[in-house]
């Protein structure tokens, strides 16, 4: 919550987070709404734009197999609905991906402690952070709910059609049994 500066933990699973991430979460954010506006406001300057509503989309995340233990991160900029920036997990710098933001590539790639945290980032944190969301949602993700099912006949000549909602996981096979 922006307003009360603290992370508020709306779903279930969220709240069996504990404290000391919440507040290592809320650091994080705060030190990114800065830099977010530090770099929209360099952004803009560079395009020469004084006013008007401009985007900065940040995305990253990983990912993990559970049997190989291999893990992946991804990072991404955008800006006003253009990515122009890339993490490379195999250089661990960032590209560009366009000719024009290319300052920005160069900026990123001299800066020794942003290079530091975003390797750190993608290969500890964010698969630390993953492992225990993964945990506290297990009873969710593995839970099996049976699906609720209609036949639908609309006069006693026309085709039964079997409606089933409401499984999960997504991926149920639903057969028919005469007489069964």
């Amino acid at each position: 919550d922006s307003n009360i500066q603290k992370v508020v933990p709306e779903q279930d699973w969220m709240k069996q987070t504990d404290a000391e991430f919440c507040e290592k979460e809320r650091e994080n954010l705060f030190y990114s709404q800065q830099s977010f506006k530090a770099e929209v406001a360099t952004l803009k300057q560079h395009f020469n734009q004084s006013g008007g509503v401009h985007i900065l989309q940040y995305m990253y995340g990983c990912s993990r197999d559970d049997e190989t233990e291999q893990t992946e991160g991804f990072g991404q900029l955008g800006y006003n609905g253009e990515n122009f920036l890339e993490y490379d997990m195999k250089t661990l710098t960032w590209k560009s991906l366009k000719q024009q933001p290319n300052f920005m590539q160069d900026e990123w790639n001299s800066d020794t402690s942003r290079l530091l945290f975003w390797k750190n980032y993608f290969t500890q944190t964010c698969i630390e952070c993953l492992k225990k969301q993964v945990d506290n949602r297990k009873s969710t993700l593995m839970r099996t709910v049976p699906p609720s099912v209609s036949l639908l006949q609309k006069s006693p000549s026309s085709p039964v059609t079997c409606h089933a909602t409401g499984f999960y996981p997504s991926g149920v096979m639903v057969f028919w049994q005469k007489d069964g």
